[in-house]
Parts: C-alpha cells; sequence; structure tokens
C-alpha cells in the first residue's frame, strides 16, 4: 500500500534503526525499535516511515507483539520510489526515524478458536499475511485449518519460503502454496489457474472461513466475488489492497 509522495503532517514517533538486510534481490526488511513511549499495533497493521526530509510511504507490519521486541518492514525496491535511495543506500543500523501510529483493520483477533482461516496475498503483500499468520498460529495458538496462498509474477517474488516451510513442519494444522499466475503460461512451473481456483479449488464453501486479502486490489477484488458464490459472509472478510508494491 502507498501513499503519495509528499510532505506528511500526521503524528511522528521517533525511534530507531536496529537491522537493515535482505530477504531477496529486491526485497530489504527493517527492524525499528520500539519507541520508548510504546506502540500499540497488530500485525498486519501498517505505519507510515518518514525520511529525513519528512517524505513519508506507508507499510505493512510484519512483527507480532508479544512475539517480536522491534517493529519489522519487509520492503520492496520500487525503481523511482520516493524511499528507496533511502531506505537501499543511506539509511543504517542506529539511525534515528519516524513513524506514525499504527492504524489499518485487516489483523487477527483471538476468537473462535478453531474457525478456520485462509491468508491469499499477491507479491510483497506477503508482508502483512506473515505477521496475521504468526499472531494467529504462533502467539495464538490458533487450532483452526489455516491456509496461506502467495501469489507472484516470477520467482524473484518469492520470498521467506524456508521460513514459511518451518512453520508448516511444526504446526499440522498450517498450509503454505506459493504460485506463478499467468493467464497463458509458457513455462510448467507457472499456473494458469485463477487465485481464487488455487484457493477454493478443495473447498465446497466458504461460510465458516474467515478471509485476509491482501495485494493487487484486481485479485483482491475477484477472489472476493468468488468467495461470495460460495458463501462466503461479509463480516468474515478482511482486504488491503496494495495500489502498487512498497518502495
Amino acid at each position: 500500500m502507498k501513499t503519495p509522495a509528499v510532505l506528511l503532517t500526521a503524528e511522528k514517533i521517533r525511534t530507531s534503526l536496529i537491522a537493515k538486510d535482505r530477504l531477496n534481490d529486491t526485497i530489504i526488511r527493517l527492524r525499528l525499535g520500539i519507541p520508548e513511549t510504546g506502540y500499540d499495533y497488530y500485525a498486519g497493521q501498517c505505519l507510515t516511515l518518514y525520511n529525513n526530509q519528512g517524505v513519508g510511504r506507508t507499510y505493512c507490519l510484519s512483527s507480532v507483539p508479544g512475539l517480536d521486541d522491534f517493529l519489522e518492514l519487509q520492503i520492496c525496491l520500487t525503481p523511482h520510489g520516493a524511499l528507496t535511495s533511502w531506505i537501499y543506500g543511506e539509511l543504517k543500523a542506529g539511525d534515528q526515524v519516524r513513524i506514525s501510529p499504527a492504524s489499518g483493520d485487516c489483523f487477527y483477533l483471538p476468537g473462535n478458536n478453531r474457525q478456520p482461516i485462509m491468508l491469499i496475498g499477491t507479491g510483497i503483500a506477503l508482508a502483512a499475511l506473515y505477521g496475521i499468520l504468526r499472531d494467529a498460529l504462533v502467539k495464538n495458538k490458533h487450532k483452526g485449518d489455516i491456509r496461506l496462498f502467495h501469489q507472484t509474477h516470477s520467482p524473484d517474488e518469492y520470498y521467506l519460503i524456508q521460513e514459511l516451510m518451518a512453520l508448516q513442519a511444526k504446526y499440522p494444522n498450517f498450509s503454505y502454496t506459493h504460485f506463478i499466475h499467468c493467464k497463458n503460461p509458457v513455462n510448467i512451473d507457472v499456473s494458469a489457474r485463477s487465485t481464487s481456483e488455487m484457493a477454493f479449488g478443495t473447498i465446497g464453501q466458504l461460510s465458516h472461513w474467515q478471509l485476509f486479502l491482501c495485494g493487487d486490489p484486481s485479485v483482491i477484488k475477484e477472489v472476493k466475488q468468488d468467495a461470495f458464490l460460495l458463501g462466503a459472509k461479509e463480516k468474515n472478510i478482511f482486504e488491503m489492497p496494495f495500489t502498487l508494491p512498497g518502495e
């Protein structure tokens, strides 16, 4: 999800960068310190990160309060992005940065511990879903079926595969599927099946499922429409469209 490249005037909270590392050739992970005044958030919510000129961009939180003692952002390189040169270049561990309060309503809340959950995302939207997944599965010990589907346009967009495979091995109620989607594939590793077909193909109806949809707005729209046809309830669908990859 992105905000315009303008000087933003929302509340700015001071913190520092603890670590910066690459998750693949195009995705960087930032870990920020918890502000001294405390910081309330849910995994999957968003914050705005500001550069030294006060220009901000909005990114999803992959960290989980209670599990992690830092705030984690996973950021995809975007050519000519307003913060790209700063994040990928001059920003270094120990630097002071400013962030906004967290916001957004696409996050997990404990309640029905056995309700099945489906997480569907495209590209860098995995950042939000990874946080939501760990919140449900690791922190809250959710017992219901949890399925994560990550769609990309190329293998270059894959990341966190080892971490997700490890969670799948440890928790029998969790399954993880990543796939490349193309309407007219020429490669055997590319699927012509739609995101809905990949996610819902083995499910007869979705009336009891909780759905978290993040990423490409057109994919979210299509998946949501297909989910309704299978009986999904509006109250059980949480979505976060990303108009473009974060930079």
